[in-house]
């Protein structure tokens, strides 16, 4: 079936990509010799993006609604290298700042599922009541242990400075841009593969449920968490973008009793509504 559907799906991005691409070196300026060179590029680029795309079982043990080839070998070693080094960071931040430190989150690559052995590793370091020493440290840290040859993109989010970030979303006149922003810094707290003490984890994401509780845009940050998430750990399947079983077997090629299981396997991952995760973390 895999070979199938890995025709299927060059076919169908093969046709989209020539079409755009012809009308676009159409109106270039570049000589005949440079749009050869030009189209051969973005031909290139395209089968990359295809062979990622069809790595999307790599994490299934994980995120059981992805789908697609398991990977090399390569790549199954450098995500048991991945695992393996976030599970010892974690335990030395948790050595090192005690109540501090909350969790991390792996996001990216890794945590959608179809990570080549030339991706980075994201991740979300997840603290509390964090100074700019404490976060210099975690750098440090960091850069100290992690795996040869794999590059890490870094970010660090405080439990206390994302409180704020919400409550000063509390106006009647707030812009769409602070909204948004107050959602992007919630947001870690609930995406990606967490590692970490997962008692920690619970208790800052009931804090910051209730911080958004009270707010009046609270349902709208929250929204924008959910879209965020979906960036961050969703690939290749959403139940909008292909509605029907007929339409996923035209555009990914697998049958519809894959993607039926597919769709009932993600009702349990994707975030709930703003109500639902208040009942989730009984916040009234």
């Amino acid at each position: 079936m895999q070979k199938s559907a890995d025709k299927l799906i060059k076919k169908q991005l093969e046709e989209e990509t020539e079409e755009s691409l012809k009308e676009a070196l159409k109106k270039s300026i570049l000589s005949p010799s440079e749009r050869k060179a030009a189209g051969e590029t973005a031909k290139n680029v395209m089968e990359k993006r295809f062979r990622e795309m069809g790595r999307a079982e790599v994490f299934k043990p994980e995120f059981p609604e992805f789908i697609g080839k398991e990977g090399t070998g390569a790549e199954r070693r450098e995500h048991k290298t991945v695992i393996g080094y976030m599970e010892k960071i974690t335990k030395k931040l948790e050595e090192e700042f005690g109540d501090k430190f909350i969790a991390i989150a792996l996001g990216g690559n890794h945590a959608r599922g179809y990570a080549s052995t030339t991706s980075d590793m994201d991740l979300d370091i997840l603290l509390r009541n964090a100074s700019t020493s404490d976060l210099e440290r975690v750098s440090k840290t960091a850069r100290r242990m992690k795996p040869a040859g794999i590059a890490i993109d870094r970010l660090w989010f405080d439990a206390e400075s994302v409180k704020r970030d919400i409550r000063e979303t509390m106006g009647s006149k707030v812009e769409e841009e602070s909204i948004m922003h107050a959602g992007d810094m919630v947001s870690p707290f609930f995406v990606g593969m967490n590692f970490g003490d997962a008692r920690k984890i619970r208790e800052v994401r009931r804090e910051l449920i209730e911080e958004l509780s009270k707010n009046p845009h609270g349902e709208r940050i929250w929204e924008r968490v959910r879209e965020f998430h979906s960036l961050v750990t969703v690939a290749l399947v959403h139940e909008k973008g292909i509605p029907s079983a007929e339409e996923a077997k035209r555009k990914l090629g697998i049958s519809e009793k894959d993607f039926r299981e597919t769709l009932e396997a993600r009702k349990g991952f994707v975030l709930p509504s703003f109500e639902g995760i208040k009942k989730q973390y009984g916040v009234a």
